[in-house]
């Protein structure tokens, strides 16, 4: 018996249900095992974002005029 599940925009085919106790172990160590691997490419997606965005402000900071972060920006007529 094989069930569609629909997630985001990916179709997955459900495996067939396991007759046993060690199959059940290992379709749960299966997944188990990519959800970590999801998890952990999440994470250093994450990083790599957090770095860029410091590093993003750093620039900003070091191009923006002083004037501007103490509220003395001249008034344009």
């Amino acid at each position: 018996m094989i069930i569609l599940f629909k997630l985001s925009t990916l179709l997955v085919l459900s495996p067939p249900i396991p007759t046993s106790n060690q199959a059940v172990r290992l379709m749960m160590n299966r997944e188990l095992d990519t959800t970590a691997t999801d998890l952990a490419n999440r994470q250093d997606e994450s990083d790599v974002s957090r770095r860029k965005l410091v590093e993003l402000s750093r620039e900003f900071k070091k191009n923006t005029p002083e004037y501007f972060g103490l509220g003395l920006c001249p008034v344009a007529p």
